[in-house]
This record gives C-alpha cells, sequence and structure tokens, in this order.
C-alpha cells in the first residue's frame, strides 16, 4: 500500500457543496459492523460539541484500529470531492487519533482517507476535523464508511458528522488546490473491510 498526500479544494470551491449525509448525534448509531473486544463505542450524554451528547470510543489496544462508526450509500454521486467533517475530542490518547472515511468500490477494493494533519492526541478538547476524497469521472463506490482511527488505547468523543460534496480541485492553480484540509489516502484492494467493525495495522 502507498500513501500519497492529498490537498484540499479552494474556499470559493467549497462554497458550492451539497450535503450527502449528516447524522446529528443523539443516540447510539447502528454500526456497520459489530467491534472486537478491546473497543467499546457507547452513546455519552455528558460530552457534547453541539450540546445534544455525543458518541465515546474507548480503546484498549496498543496496535492501529480503524473504528467505522456510520454507512452512508452512496447517492450515485462522482467526479467531485467528497468532504467527511466532524467533532472530535479525547482524553488519555497515548497515540494519535483523527478522522477516517473509506469509499467501498466492492471487488476493486477499498480506498481511505485520514485526517494526519488534524490529529488529537492526549487531553484534547473539541477540534471539528474534515478530509477530502477525489473521485474522478466514473469513480462512484457503492458506500462510504466514516468513523475514527486511533493509533492506540485511549477515549474519543465524535459529533456532528456529515458528508458532503463539492468541485474537484482546479488543476490550474499552482501547487494543486488551495490551502486547508489536507488528508492522507491509500487503499486495500480485495481487503476484508469492516472485519469487527475496524482494520488493525492498515
Amino acid at each position: 500500500m502507498v500513501l500519497v498526500a492529498a490537498t484540499a479544494p479552494s474556499v470559493a470551491e467549497r462554497a458550492a457543496g451539497t450535503q450527502l449525509f449528516r447524522q446529528e448525534v443523539a443516540g447510539m448509531p447502528e454500526l456497520p459492523a459489530p467491534m472486537p473486544p478491546t473497543v467499546a463505542v457507547s452513546f455519552d450524554t455528558t460530552q457534547s460539541a453541539d450540546g445534544n451528547g455525543s458518541i465515546r470510543i474507548d480503546y484498549s489496544n496498543p496496535q492501529p484500529m480503524s473504528m467505522l462508526l456510520y454507512e452512508s450509500p452512496n447517492p450515485g454521486v462522482d467526479n467531485c470531492t467528497v468532504w467527511c467533517e466532524a467533532s472530535l475530542r479525547g482524553e488519555g490518547l497515548k497515540n494519535i487519533a483523527y478522522l477516517e472515511m473509506w469509499c467501498d468500490f466492492g471487488e476493486n477494493g477499498q480506498y481511505f482517507s485520514r485526517g494526519l494533519d488534524q490529529v488529537i492526541l492526549g487531553e484534547a478538547d473539541w477540534r471539528q476535523v474534515r478530509i477530502p476524497f477525489f473521485l474522478k469521472a466514473g469513480e462512484r463506490p457503492a458506500r462510504f464508511l466514516l468513523g475514527v482511527r486511533m493509533e492506540g488505547p485511549g477515549t474519543v468523543w465524535l459529533d456532528g458528522i456529515a458528508l458532503s460534496r463539492a468541485a474537484l480541485p482546479d488543476p490550474s492553480i499552482a501547487g494543486g488546490a488551495g490551502t486547508g484540509g489536507g488528508a492522507y489516502v491509500g487503499g486495500v484492494v480485495g481487503a476484508a473491510l469492516g472485519l469487527f467493525g475496524g482494520l488493525c495495522g492498515v
């Protein structure tokens, strides 16, 4: 697997975005797959970015793990930038944690975007983060899987997760596509995505 840097569209390009999915966190999500014993997911009414509660993830394993919390079918979008945004909070994080989005193309593989430039570590107050995934013309994943990746033990809270569509970066702009909201993207072809709700070591 090769990781490549991805840059974000400009503010003007993002302004034309269309919302695809928004989850007002007010209860437990229906998880795409069961979680392993080292992961506990619960709804927490005492912590929230918007006052309505949040999803709490307690993780006790030192190995990196992807916690997939939400699934959104693709309404047929391609040739665009898909943005995933949410608010994150951390406590007792021994290593970094960050927002993660997977695009599932079925037999053609699964590809991710990770907010490695927007991580939380240790004791972290609420922070709004967003990551892009660039879809070329004809690239239409069957579904989007949204969640958090934790590189070690600790607790993460997630709130206000949303998915939206915007224009692709303008290739005529020097250096790519503006600033802010960068991510790392990569893929796993033929992987059993969602095994126990997480992927170790990917």
